[in-house]
């Protein structure tokens, strides 16, 4: 009976550890959902006013700034609707962005934001947005934001969880 007890206890405590731990994690990746779009509107509104006409000299002067060093694992590119197509401009890390993702045509030929959640080895949001004026935008800025860290962090939570989950159930099995 008190081994029954414990596998009980074990099973309970796990179940409803599990769900915490996801309704955790989905709750984090909302919030650096709505983190990402904050940040490539902002970014494409400053884009906007400094290059009003899509001035190339101004739209990489301005992705010099971009805020990496203060948000890890974020990265920028600035793509240029020339030639019946979209041209890299400027990137904050040309390795991973050099060129235009099916998002980015959506954004431009939509005129509206498009995001979108890469899973895999490196899960991030994918946020494009247009940039230019209301109504004809020349250009879309693409951001990605990184994820890996929620994984992690979920990864850690999850273990300890599962320790103490088993030390109650031995507790419990005690008793």
């Amino acid at each position: 009976l008190a081994l029954l007890t414990a596998v009980t206890a074990v099973a309970l405590v796990l179940g409803a550890t599990e769900v915490a731990l996801r309704w955790s994690e989905r709750s984090r990746l909302d919030d650096r959902r709505r983190e990402s779009v904050e940040l490539a509107t902002s970014w494409s509104e400053y884009l906007s006013r400094v290059a009003p006409k899509g001035e190339r000299d101004a739209i990489t002067q301005a992705l010099i700034g971009w805020p990496s060093q203060h948000l890890s694992l974020s990265n920028a590119a600035m793509f240029l609707w020339e030639n019946g197509g979209l041209q890299l401009v400027a990137s904050s890390d040309t390795s991973q962005l050099s060129m235009p993702a099916l998002g980015d045509s959506m954004a431009m030929a939509t005129r509206r934001l498009q995001v979108r959640y890469l899973t895999g080895a490196a899960p991030a949001w994918n946020v494009a947005t247009p940039v230019g004026p209301p109504g004809a935008p020349y250009g879309v800025l693409h951001v990605t934001v990184s994820t890996a860290t929620l994984r992690g962090w979920a990864r850690l939570e999850r273990q300890r969880a599962y320790v103490l989950a088993l030390v109650e159930g031995l507790v419990v099995a005690r008793a």
